[in-house]
């Protein structure tokens, strides 16, 4: 413990010493009127910057630390402002908080409702090969966690004006092509695990082969949609005026879930049978 406490320790000094915002880092900003000054020298009151308000915003002293310095700056900014979501929920209530989080929990425990149908359903293929079930949370948190990164991504992306929500194609396009190596890489990794578990399990080669088949390309196909998802939804949400951070993640979430299971079920129902048991 003493190691782990004095590695943190080093590591926090680390952190500081390479992202501390120095003097001599702060380039001069140029208000609306033409007038250079320094960034360390301008007051949030003085105003108005333009293209340069980035550069006010990547100065700690300029970083609002207090509710009332939040609300202030959320005055000044525009609705369609990546900093205004930020700010909004910064500044609102524990109740009002919750509130915006659990539209996206409602609508998660909505489209899970699915997956618990579709596992009850088809409980009968679970039952035959029961190692069905030590692989389904396997795939769900890989491809989960794959679309996670996806959703992260684009929507820092949309915070630094990388991409915005007419731009959803073109960024779903860009994350795709990374998650479909993702998922074929872990598609064949989980497999040959399944594969050769299955083989040793069932004592037929061929059986195993089945499986492999079976879990990974349930795999992949959990990952493409994840991605898509992921990638979408933080775009999509802005477009509509919603706050990305609280809906893309259940969104991708539960999307992922429905059509994973329902990929790996279907599959095992229809290529199982034909391979020994």
């Amino acid at each position: 413990m003493a190691c782990l406490w004095v590695y943190m320790r080093n590591m926090d000094y680390a952190w500081k010493a390479r992202y501390a915002v120095r003097p001599s880092d702060l380039a001069p900003v140029e208000t609306r009127n033409g007038e250079e000054h320094d960034a360390e020298n301008t007051s949030e009151d003085d105003g108005l910057l333009g293209e340069d308000e980035a550069i006010e915003r990547s100065t700690f002293k300029h970083v609002a630390r207090t509710k009332e310095q939040m609300q202030d700056r959320l005055e000044k900014i525009d609705d369609d402002s990546p900093e205004h979501d930020a700010l909004v929920m910064a500044t609102a209530s524990a109740m009002e908080r919750a509130g915006s989080r659990c539209i996206g929990l409602y609508v998660t425990l909505l489209i899970e409702m699915f997956v618990a149908l579709a596992v009850v359903e088809n409980s009968d293929v679970l039952e035959k090969y029961p190692l069905l079930i030590a692989f389904m949370p396997v795939v769900s948190a890989i491809a989960g966690n794959t679309g996670l990164q996806s959703s992260n991504i684009n929507t820092r992306a949309l915070a630094v004006g990388i991409w915005s929500p007419r731009q959803m194609s073109t960024a779903i396009v860009h994350e795709l092509k990374a998650g479909a190596i993702c998922g074929l890489v872990m598609g064949t990794t989980l497999a040959a695990i399944a594969g050769v578990w299955r083989a040793k399990e069932s004592g037929h080669a061929v059986a195993g082969l089945g499986f492999g088949i079976v879990v990974g390309l349930s795999q992949f196909l959990s990952v493409i949609s994840s991605v898509v998802t992921g990638a979408a939804a933080p775009l999509l949400f802005k477009l509509l005026g919603r706050d990305p951070t609280t809906l893309a993640g259940p969104m991708e979430t539960s999307i992922q879930d429905t059509l994973g299971y329902a990929s790996f079920v279907i599959l095992a129902t229809y290529l199982l049978p034909l391979m020994p048991s």
